[in-house]
């Protein structure tokens, strides 16, 4: 055999199995990058859950000085 036909087929061999497990790795990569936004997204509402409730007693002292000083 031609060694540039040996080395074609080698190259395409190996080039269809880094491309598989290639497209393996990135795919379960976007799996879990997905998976950490919606964390994060998660995390995100409890943050501003938790801010919410720390205003609560501020909005409450504002609205009975307001209520008091007319």
């Amino acid at each position: 055999m031609d060694t540039k036909l040996i080395l074609d087929i080698i190259l395409i061999t190996f080039s269809l199995i880094i491309g598989t497990l290639l497209s393996l790795v990135l795919f379960r990569l976007y799996i879990i990058l997905g998976r950490i936004e919606k964390t994060m997204e998660f995390i995100d509402h409890i943050r501003e859950i938790l801010e919410m409730w720390e205003r609560i007693p501020f909005e409450i002292l504002k609205k009975l000085t307001n209520f008091l000083t007319k």
